[in-house]
């Protein structure tokens, strides 16, 4: 979080030694890519924050330095651990992880599609398109119409 506080203060130099901290702390845990620690048990019961810590890790090292090898494994480790594989503890764990994951997407350049798919059943191209940011938004355009009206046009 400190470094998120000083990139927006414009304090580029500090943002950037905290971020490298981040990635020398993991770095120290064979790179697991969790960036929480575990509050000693209280009452008999114990709390981690490894999610929260990590998504704000990754949303900081993302916007400091975006082209840190560290940034993928922390986004596989984030989505990796998830309950049974498919979701988070509670929707505070659930909206952390959405918001450094989305910082993560808008650097990696995944939300934006550049290629050319071939699709074959049996042998038999049946199938042949062009994936571009554009053909994105309007298969987006064409999903809202069809919500409003329900019908495809």
């Amino acid at each position: 979080m400190l470094a998120l506080i000083l990139k927006g203060r414009r304090d580029d130099n500090r943002a950037r030694q905290v971020a490298g901290e981040i990635g020398r702390f993991d770095s120290g845990y064979r790179l697991r890519c969790s960036l929480g620690i575990e509050a000693r048990p209280m009452l008999d019961f114990s709390e981690s924050n490894d999610t929260e810590a990590t998504a704000f890790s990754l949303k900081a090292i993302a916007r400091i330095s975006p082209q840190s090898q560290l940034l993928p494994k922390v986004a596989r480790w984030l989505v990796g651990n998830r309950r049974n594989g498919y979701y988070w503890d509670s929707t505070k764990q659930t909206a952390f992880a959405v918001l450094g994951l989305t910082e993560y997407l808008k650097v990696s350049k995944e939300l934006s599609p550049d290629y050319n798919l071939q699709i074959f059943v049996n042998g038999e191209q049946v199938l042949t398109k062009r994936v571009s940011t554009l053909t994105r938004l309007r298969a987006i355009v064409r999903s809202e119409r069809k919500s409003r009206t329900g019908w495809p046009h």
